[in-house]
C-alpha cells in the first residue's frame, strides 16, 4: 500500500510541474551586448604507425548592438567580432592563426523575440559606413 501511494505521489508532483513556458529576447533598443565563445578541440591522426595530436583553442568575442526593436518583437542587431583568436598545438609547434581580418566586419541580424533567425544580411560597402556610423554614435 505503501508504495502504490508513494507511486501516485510521485506521478503527480511530475504531471502536474509540467508547465509550459516561453522565453522571450527583452533587448533595448541602443544597448550593446557582449557574447563570449569559447571552443576547444582535439585531433589525433594515425599515419605510418605514428600518432599525432593537436589541440586546439579559439576565443571570440562578438559584439552584438540592438538597431531596432519592431513592433512585434523581432530584434534588429548590428553584430561585429571584437575579439577573435586560435591556437594550433602539437608536440613540435604551437601555432597561432591571424584571424584580424574579421575584426570589425559588421553584419545586420533579425532574430525574432524568441530567437529564431529572420534574417542574415552582409551589408554592401555603402550600407556598412551607415551601420559603421550608427555604431560609432
Amino acid at each position: 500500500m505503501k508504495k502504490l501511494f508513494l507511486f501516485f505521489l510521485i506521478f503527480n508532483v511530475i504531471t502536474l510541474s509540467q508547465e509550459n513556458f516561453t522565453l522571450l529576447y527583452k533587448f533595448e533598443k541602443g544597448k550593446t551586448y557582449y557574447y563570449e565563445d569559447v571552443s576547444s578541440g582535439k585531433v589525433v591522426q594515425e599515419m605510418m604507425g605514428q600518432e599525432t595530436r593537436t589541440d586546439i583553442l579559439s576565443t571570440n568575442i562578438l559584439k552584438l548592438k540592438v538597431d531596432e526593436v519592431e513592433e512585434d518583437g523581432n530584434i534588429v542587431l548590428i553584430a561585429s567580432i571584437d575579439t577573435i583568436t586560435m591556437k594550433y598545438t602539437t608536440k613540435k609547434e604551437e601555432k597561432h592563426e591571424d584571424l584580424s581580418y574579421l575584426l570589425g566586419k559588421r553584419k545586420r541580424i533579425t532574430l525574432s523575440k524568441i530567437g529564431e533567425i529572420l534574417k542574415d544580411e552582409t551589408p554592401s560597402k555603402r550600407e556598412f559606413r551607415i551601420f559603421k556610423n550608427k555604431i560609432n554614435n
